[in-house]
């Protein structure tokens, strides 16, 4: 086999793998220009989104987030975490349950804590991952106890 047979072989694979991946491309970008075209009438649910796509940590840090701009909560010059006066109030809740949720771990801490150690609590963790679940479940299924557990309940 001469050199320029062995370049013209190399040279007709080589086109036939790109013209595989620039088929492969135009038939993907093709399905997701179809998918976008209906996510106007869906609703994505942040905290849903962040606990999904990266980490049940940056869910808290969104719903921790939520809560300072509100007023609940405050942050002391440690970097921890403790109620405001406005926050005590059991009245005062998000209409979420991802930061009513960290509210609830806050309120129940009694004192400033860091957000990394909500993180590693066991109870704190299953009631974030159940309300982040519950609130994208019907309205029925969360009635009847089948959709995840409630905030105050233990996980089964």
């Amino acid at each position: 086999m001469s050199q320029h047979t062995l370049f013209d072989l190399a040279l007709a694979v080589a086109a036939g793998v790109y013209v595989v991946l620039a088929v492969r491309w135009r038939v993907r970008a093709r399905a997701d220009r179809a998918a976008a075209a209906h996510l106007d009438a869906v609703e994505i649910d942040p905290y849903h989104a962040l606990a999904t796509a990266w980490s049940p940590s940056r869910t808290d840090r969104a719903a921790a987030a939520e809560l300072l701009l509100a007023g609940l909560i405050q942050v002391d010059e440690e970097g921890h975490l403790s109620v405001t006066d406005e926050g005590a109030d059991p009245a005062r809740a998000p209409e979420h349950p991802v930061p009513a949720n960290l509210l609830t771990s806050l309120r129940r801490k009694g004192s400033p804590v860091g957000l990394y150690q909500l993180y590693w609590n066991t109870e704190h963790g299953e009631r974030r991952d159940a309300a982040a679940v519950s609130h994208l479940l019907p309205e029925r299924e969360r009635r009847d106890g089948r959709g995840g557990p409630a905030a105050d309940r233990p996980v089964r």
